[in-house]
């Protein structure tokens, strides 16, 4: 171990959310830009001209966009919701991450509720993933995004009296 990695990062972002209501539905509209830059003494590429404290450094920039429908059945017992999501990253590329989700209440008091969902969401490598090499640790430009394809499936008892609750998924 030769030192402290020291580094400082900026990090902007803009972001936006269109809903628009009708009787039992909402569409929505979101997007996130986001541009994530680094300047260290050991993580990222030399930049010529850079201040001798942080020779090094990256940047990359980030969108995150979405169209999602959610509505639900005229007693309320059905929701259901699908998203369409995209991510567009400037160096890993462009991802599409699709997802449901269905709830139905059953019951008098409709204290039971079954539920199912599944959907793909997506981790990029950060910084010191990519570049950090020490003390036995090994960062890899080479590194790819994660994906994680998840679905859930379970059952919700929550009686009136809302003192408890059970659930099993």
């Amino acid at each position: 171990y030769t030192g402290a990695n020291e580094h400082r990062s900026l990090t902007a972002a803009l972001n936006g959310k269109f809903q628009w209501y009708r009787d039992q539905s909402v569409l929505t509209f979101s997007a996130d830009v986001r541009e994530e830059m680094i300047q260290s003494n050991r993580l990222g590429a030399e930049i010529d001209g850079a201040p001798a404290m942080y020779p090094r450094g990256d940047q990359r920039t980030n969108l995150d966009a979405l169209v999602s429908w959610s509505g639900r059945s005229e007693s309320g017992r059905l929701v259901a919701s699908l998203t369409a999501g995209a991510n567009v990253n400037s160096r890993f590329g462009q991802q599409f991450l699709p997802s449901v989700d269905i709830r139905y209440r059953l019951g008098a008091d409709e204290e039971y509720v079954f539920f199912a969902s599944a959907g793909r969401s997506v981790r990029h490598p950060s910084f010191t993933d990519l570049y950090y090499n020490v003390g036995g640790a090994q960062g890899s430009e080479d590194l790819l995004p994660e994906f994680a394809e998840q679905a859930e499936v379970g059952v919700r008892w929550a009686p009136q009296s809302g003192r408890f609750m059970l659930e099993t998924s």
